[in-house]
């Protein structure tokens, strides 16, 4: 039974730890959690409601994260290239690739705010790890819309040069935004 584990927390934040818990009750009745996961899932609950918002909206990312032994490891950047070319190896329309992008970025914010606020990892761990994360999920994308985009309207070459052939062109991205640390409004699509 994923009973609440306050010994080692302040009386103040009792309430606040009572109520989470009680919004996340049905992620917790589809995961059994070890005293030590419940221990880090109550230092989560504390200091992140985007967590807390995410396990409300999917019940089952607790039961996934902890099932696959996901919520500590540390993932290297090709690690995140791996995992996300063959969530996308069948992915064929546009909605879905914008659907299991956000996913799989909410998942891994859950696994980085987790292994974070338990202190599993520094602070530069953290940060190339979410570097990582934002570049995969930038490359990955990149390459499916350039496969479709190849494939619609055929490959786009330089114009040729005389005495040289023309180069295939790629499509790149110059600069982008920051992905936060934090939720944002895309995932209040899901």
């Amino acid at each position: 039974m994923n009973q609440l584990q306050l010994e080692s927390i302040p009386v103040p934040l009792h309430p606040h730890i009572e109520k989470q818990w009680q919004r996340i009750s049905d992620s917790l009745e589809q995961v059994s959690l070890s005293k030590k996961e419940r221990v880090e899932l109550t230092k989560v609950i504390i200091g992140s409601d985007y967590v807390v918002e995410q396990f409300v909206a999917k019940p089952h990312l607790l039961a996934q994260l902890v099932s696959a032994n996901k919520l500590t490891e540390e993932i290297q950047a090709n690690g995140y290239i791996k995992d996300l070319e063959a969530l996308l190896e069948n992915v064929v329309q546009e909605a879905d690739l914008e659907r299991e992008l956000r996913l799989f970025r909410q998942r891994e914010m859950i696994r980085l705010i987790w292994r974070d606020l338990n202190r599993l990892a520094s602070t530069q761990q953290t940060m190339s790890e979410l570097s990582a994360l934002a570049d995969a999920c930038v490359d990955q994308a990149l390459c499916k819309l350039y496969q479709w985009m190849c494939l619609r309207w055929g490959t786009p070459y330089s114009k040729a040069i005389p005495g040289e052939e023309a180069e295939q062109q790629h499509l790149i991205v110059l600069g982008m935004g920051c992905l936060l640390y934090t939720s944002d409004a895309a995932d209040e699509e899901d």
